[in-house]
Order: structure tokens, then sequence, then C-alpha cells
């Protein structure tokens, strides 16, 4: 099983970097050993992962500190079980597109729903201003969210040794891989439903990745696929970058609410997310420019003295 293990990582050892989003959650890996040792199917924790996320919310409409208290341990088995579920399947061999498609939906399902869950909380004494805080929220932690994931597919794709995809797109070779129509239905029905939901997403994140690229100065290069393999591999397959970028995803998120529970105060959530975590975003675009122009810079220097 020690040797089995590594085929549950998305990378190879060497280039794995420092993950700071699964700190709060350091286990999940034994806990992904249990799974398998019982045979546990990954798509069942992924619907363990949903259960457990509108378990949450729906404590979240409690009264009282105990009900705060079951949302936040709900909301942490909620981020283990989503962290697990990925991870099983590719340690099982049995990844497949309905089940990513599946996972990131139930994670816009679950974070939607406690967002919304806060606001019914404080309706009553902040009325409109709750809707506007609501929105402000939701459009921060996804737009966080997918600017972690465009760089973490990019880093894999240079590093996995694998033809891993930067779109969503359903192929006719990803449609021949369900036998039974009604699969290949859903496989198209859910394809749907993530590009209109996270595909704008997307597109934004790619522009925001252009424009940080002729900020920084790539040589004129105008897409990633005309960037010589020395500047792809400082603009996209910087561990430091990855690390840095690590806090944006949902596993932190999560971790700021339990912690917002924990103290009673769960619009502080809303405030976490808007404010420092708009701020850290904008960072992360600052800090990734300056860096890749100090790593070209070097690049030329030593072309020079060759």
């Amino acid at each position: 099983m020690s040797g089995d293990i590594e085929k549950a990582y998305k990378l190879k050892r060497e280039h794995r970097y420092f993950n700071i989003s699964v700190l709060w959650i350091w286990y999940f890996p034994r806990v992904v050993r249990i799974l398998h040792r019982l045979k546990i199917p990954h798509e069942a924790v992924t619907l363990l992962s949903l259960a457990c996320g509108i378990g949450a919310g729906a404590f979240l409409l409690g009264m009282g500190y105990r009900s705060l208290l079951l949302a936040a341990v709900f909301v942490h088995l909620k981020d283990v079980f989503d962290a697990s579920d990925g991870s099983l399947a590719r340690l099982t061999g049995r990844t497949n597109r309905i089940a990513r498609f599946l996972d990131s939906l139930f994670d816009l399902v679950v974070i939607t729903w406690l967002l919304a869950a806060i606001a019914a909380r404080e309706h009553p004494a902040s009325g409109w201003q709750t809707a506007v805080r609501f929105a402000a929220a939701w459009v921060s932690i996804f737009m966080q969210c997918s600017y972690f994931n465009y760089y973490l597919v990019s880093y894999t794709r240079l590093f996995s040794g694998t033809n891993v995809r930067t779109d969503e797109r359903t192929t006719e070779a990803d449609k021949a891989l369900y036998g039974t129509a009604w699969k290949r239905r859903l496989l198209l029905a859910l394809q749907a439903v993530y590009g209109a939901v996270y595909g704008w997403q997307d597109r934004l994140i790619a522009k925001l990745d252009r424009k940080s690229l002729d900020r920084a100065g790539r040589g004129g290069a105008r897409t990633p696929g005309e960037a010589g393999a020395e500047e792809l591999r400082a603009w996209y397959g910087d561990k430091r970058l990855m690390t840095l970028n690590s806090p944006l995803c949902f596993g932190t998120h999560l971790f700021i609410l339990i912690l917002a529970l924990i103290i009673s105060q769960p619009m502080y959530f809303y405030y976490a997310i808007i404010f420092p975590g708009n701020a850290y975003l904008l960072f992360n675009i600052a800090y990734r420019e300056r860096r890749f122009k100090r790593e070209i810079t070097r690049q030329v220097s030593n072309e020079v003295t060759r």
C-alpha cells in the first residue's frame, strides 16, 4: 500500500509544492487509505462531502452556540471528504469526467448554501446590505478559487507527464468511454451546467493571465502556446508561486469559516473573503509578475555571459 499511495497524487514527489490549504486537514491521506481498505467508491465520498456541506448549512440556520459548533464540525468533514475523493479516484484508477463535473458542481452548491445560510442568519438585522455582502462574498470566493485552479492545472500540465486538459469540453473520445446512452447524456448535461457556471470564471482568469504576462514582459508572446519553454516554466512551474497561491482555494476558505463559527461570528467569514482575501489575490498577481521579470532577467544575463 505504501507504494500504491503514490498513485493518489497528481504530481510526482519532486514536483509537489507545499500546499498551505491542506494544513487544516493534514491527516486526510490517512482517510484516503482507510477508505481504500474499506473499498468505498470515490463517488460515495463525493456524495458524503456534499451531505456534510448541506448539514453544515442546516446547523448554521439553527440557534445557539451548539449549532454553530456542529456547523463547524460538518464544514471540516466536508473539507476532508472533498480532499479525499479525487485522491481515492486516482489511487483506484477510476477517475472519470462525470465525477469531475459533479465534484465541482457540488462545491458550487455547498459554498452557495453556506453563504446563503449566513445571510439568512443576518438578514433580520442588516436587511438589503446582507444581500450585497452575499453577492460580493460569492463572487470573491469563486474568483479566488478559479485563480488558484487555473495555475494548478497549468503547473500540473508542465510536470505530470500526462495530457492534463485546461478546458472542460467534452470530446467524442470522452463520450466513447461511457457505454450507455444515459451516461453520455448525463456527461453532456453536466458539461453544459459546468460551462454555464464556471465558464465565465475560467475565461476571465485566462484573460487576466494573458494581461499579467504582457505586464511582466514575455518577449512578445501573445498566448501561453507562443511562449518559450523557459518562459512557461518560470511563469507556470514555480513551486513558490504555487505555495503562495494555495491559500486561495476552498480548503482555506472553509477553515476561515470554521474559525468564524467557533467565535460565534459567521458574518466575519464574509469580511475575510471580501477584504483580506481579495487583497491577497491582488498580491499574488503582482508578485507573480515581479518574480517572473526577475527570473527572465536572470536567464538573459546567463545567456549574455556564456
